[in-house]
């Protein structure tokens, strides 16, 4: 990090002034000259430690007390609350107080101290169940909406990006900001040279909220009725617009190129959307295996890559070629199938664990993941009921994609080994997620409705209709100790 009384330093000494010491740090980490990066005189900050020879920490407290014995950097705040008001009593005095830090500070992270109860917590696929990060309330400002530009996405969706006059905000100069789509524009009565006030979500997405004032001369948002990058009539669904033009629209085919070969996808590395959008000029490549079909002499048509006899568009041909061997759910991902995040693709492997097993895979059978809804299941169902999408799979398995298939685990056995169970209620010991897992992890198929097909139904406190149903149909139901004893 670089401290706010740096940043001033540095100012102080030179005729480029750093507008933020946000900024400022990831430019000096991102310069390739060490020498420039020294210039910042940036902090390192250590806040935990894995791992110390001879020595086994018990809570966060031992380890922040080696690492201040060991000379390392840790801040200037740590604190131990034995209750929940104790945190929050002290989340309002670092609130009060964190505006006369030399750090910019957007919030506290609030983590269990005894280490072997972290254990027992254990963590989802995103974060820790140990602890959590607290945002003080986002900053807002006000400035004046200049235009409204409607960015088209890899699934046709349209968005609509204020550009706005320039303004400071949370550490960061704010030029644009997301309207989200056109019924939030009529909702938040913004208009074009307007005063609006401005938030940055959680610090990081700045946003729109509404109008502040409304001046002379300003002008209504017009609601697009032609697509901004192929001109095809747009259509309405729901609350958001659509280009339907999927194969030939330039702004949907780069935006789903540059999907499939992101980190979370086939993880090309050096084929930048900017590299992408001058392959689909030059070359008019569109579909996902186009790409394994070019070679270096292509890159070195293009500009920036003709230099050093190739070198660089030899590496980022041979990158595309190192891609082909990926994890099915990375794969998934990078088929850009609308909704589908990290997450939610990692979900679909386990649930399938190969391609040909999703291509067959019935709608009932994509709701019974847990989390997954209709809308979402019908994304994808159709997905791989849809001729052309088929055959670019195809093309790809041809090309030489090979998908890594998520192994079968073995299960230990239960009562619940292939069965179907239905989870009701409250209960003590588990919230519903961490039961679903359970089960998953028994090979249990867990889904949300009662039916026929029903093995079982495990009822906590409360239970409703659901509990009525599975008697009416006779199926066996489970208490919550009777669920604990099998597992």
């Amino acid at each position: 990090m670089m401290t706010l009384s740096n940043l001033a330093k540095f100012n102080a000494t030179t005729t480029e002034q750093l507008k933020n010491a946000r900024n400022a740090a990831a430019g000096a980490i991102r310069n390739l000259d060490p020498k420039k990066t020294a210039e910042k005189n940036l902090d390192w900050f250590a806040y935990t430690i894995h791992y110390a020879e001879g020595k086994k920490f018990e809570s966060q407290a031992e380890e922040i007390a080696f690492l201040k014995q060991n000379g390392f950097n840790v801040g200037s705040y740590f604190k131990v609350n034995k209750t929940a008001q104790e945190v929050f009593d002290e989340i309002d005095l670092i609130d009060q107080k964190r505006r006369n830090e030399d750090i910019l500070m957007d919030g506290v992270v609030i983590r269990l101290n005894n280490i072997a109860h972290r254990e027992e917590f254990g963590f989802t696929a995103k974060f820790p169940r140990w602890a959590m990060a607290y945002k003080f309330e986002a900053e807002e400002v006000t400035s004046i909406l200049k235009n409204v530009v409607w960015q088209v996405g890899r699934t046709g969706k349209l968005t609509p990006i204020a550009e706005i006059e320039p303004v400071e905000l949370a550490g960061a100069t704010i030029k644009r900001a997301t309207l989200n789509n056109y019924g939030d524009i009529l909702k938040k009565q913004v208009e074009i040279g307007s005063r609006v006030f401005i938030r940055r979500s959680n610090e990081v997405i700045p946003e729109i909220l509404g109008l502040a004032e409304k001046l002379e001369g300003s002008q209504p948002i017009t609601q697009p009725t032609k697509c901004p990058s192929c001109g095809a009539d747009l259509v309405e669904v729901g609350a958001h617009i659509f280009c339907p033009n999927r194969d030939g629209c330039p702004d949907q085919i780069i935006d789903r190129l540059s999907n499939f070969t992101s980190k979370n996808g086939f993880d090309v590395e050096g084929l930048s959307i900017s590299t992408i959008t001058k392959l689909y000029e030059m070359f008019k490549i569109k579909y996902f295996h186009e790409l394994f079909e070019l070679t270096g002499q292509e890159f070195m048509c293009l500009e920036g890559f003709g230099g050093k006899k190739g070198r660089l568009a030899n590496q980022v041909a041979d990158a595309i070629q190192n891609s082909k061997q990926i994890q099915f759910d990375k794969f998934i991902y990078a088929l850009g199938i609308n909704e589908i995040g990290v997450k939610t693709a990692k979900d679909l492997a386990k649930k399938f664990s190969t391609l040909e097993a999703l291509k067959n895979a019935t709608f009932e059978q994509i709701l019974e993941i847990y989390n997954i809804g209709e809308v979402v299941a019908k994304n994808v169902y159709e997905y791989f009921h849809n001729p052309k999408n088929i055959e670019e799979l195809d093309k790809l398995i041809m090309y030489g994609i090979e998908i890594q298939e998520v192994k079968k685990q073995e299960f230990r056995e239960t009562i619940f080994n292939q069965k179907t169970v239905v989870l009701t209620g409250t209960m003590q010991k588990y919230d519903r997620k961490t039961a679903t897992e359970i089960l998953e992890g028994l090979n249990a198929t867990v889904v949300n409705s009662v039916s026929k097909n029903t093995d079982f139904l495990i009822a906590g406190e409360n239970a409703g209709s659901k509990l009525t149903k599975a008697q009416t149909l006779g199926i066996t139901i489970l208490s919550e100790e009777e669920f604990l004893k099998n597992i």
